[in-house]
């Protein structure tokens, strides 16, 4: 074979690409070996989503195109923004609660301490709630899947996605299944105090009457336990995503959060787009949408990002 020339057989053209540097040696690059399961995008004719039985419903269908959506380019941009907002607002906050402030004396009970305080948390609880709401299809949905409970009924095995087809690539389909469970309910907890809390500082949305019986034990119990329920299942999903990059070959699962941030910043730097550069084929994510991360990373979703 001539350099350059594309290799013969359909099969290995498909599979593998074959280079040579520049002493000859040929370099191959098998792309079998980070292929996982059906997913890759290349292999049409071996399309996994083509063989369901049952075949794709509309109601799966429709449960796609929301969670595509989601998971497009323009809430990817508002989520890093809420992130950011999260971070500066929280960062006021504590410090007009703290007292570490020059506007006014006595430091912890004083105007405009106090409006300033009111306000700051207000935006936080809003942030808090949109974030909820972009994640909570999501973790409907996996909670659905774990429990056995979607229609048409697709396994839940170790590996199987929401249609039931092993070996998918996202890290989440791996952690077992009881552990999983656990994860999804803490979050699903942590989305329904978050809005009954948000209800609460909608009903009592003054300073005063948030600080006042019974305004502040609505808006106090609700917030700390949607907090410590998202810390829980954060903290639970980091160990066991530990366990499963310890116990298998590097490059096994999409990347993580920290990755996906890297490669989205060089990607912007380069001028690509994440979409372009991923074989990955996963119905819940519309490749043709744009998308700042790869889209074979790990399930960041859960969190609204």
């Amino acid at each position: 074979r001539r350099d350059g020339e594309m290799m013969s057989s359909p099969h290995l053209e498909t599979q593998d690409s074959v280079r040579r540097d520049s002493g000859g040696l040929e370099l191959k690059d098998v792309k079998e070996e980070n292929k996982i399961g059906g997913w890759d995008g290349e292999c049409a004719e071996n399309d996994p989503m083509k063989t369901l039985d049952p075949p794709r419903t509309s109601s799966e269908a429709c449960r796609d195109c929301l969670l595509s959506l989601l998971d497009g380019g323009v809430f990817q941009i508002i989520g890093i923004i809420v992130i950011i907002l999260v971070i500066g607002d929280g960062a006021l906050f504590f410090f007009m609660m703290m007292g570490w402030h020059t506007l006014c004396e006595p430091k912890t009970d004083c105007e405009p301490r106090n409006t300033t305080l009111n306000i700051s948390i207000q935006i936080l609880n809003f942030l808090f709630t949109y974030m909820n709401l972009v994640a909570s299809p999501w973790r409907v949905v996996n909670f659905l899947h774990i429990a056995g409970w979607s229609c048409p009924k697709r396994s839940n095995d170790i590996s199987c996605n929401l249609y039931g087809i092993k070996n998918a690539p996202d890290l989440w389909f791996y952690i077992p299944l009881n552990r999983r469970m656990g994860i999804v309910i803490l979050l699903l907890l942590n989305a329904i105090t978050q809005f009954i809390n948000q209800a609460a500082r909608l009903v009592f949305y003054t300073y005063e009457s948030s600080n006042s019986w019974p305004g502040v034990l609505w808006v106090n119990i609700f917030f700390a336990t949607s907090f410590a329920c998202a810390g829980a299942a954060g903290a639970w999903m980091s160990v066991e995503a530990h366990i499963l990059r310890k116990n298998n070959p590097p490059g096994r699962f999409g990347p993580g959060p920290i990755e996906s941030f890297k490669q989205a910043y060089r990607q912007f730097v380069s001028g690509k787009d994440a979409s372009r550069d991923s074989n990955y084929q996963d119905p819940t994510r519309n490749k043709r949408m744009s998308t700042l991360f790869a889209l074979d990373r790990g399930s960041m979703r859960m969190w609204g990002a």
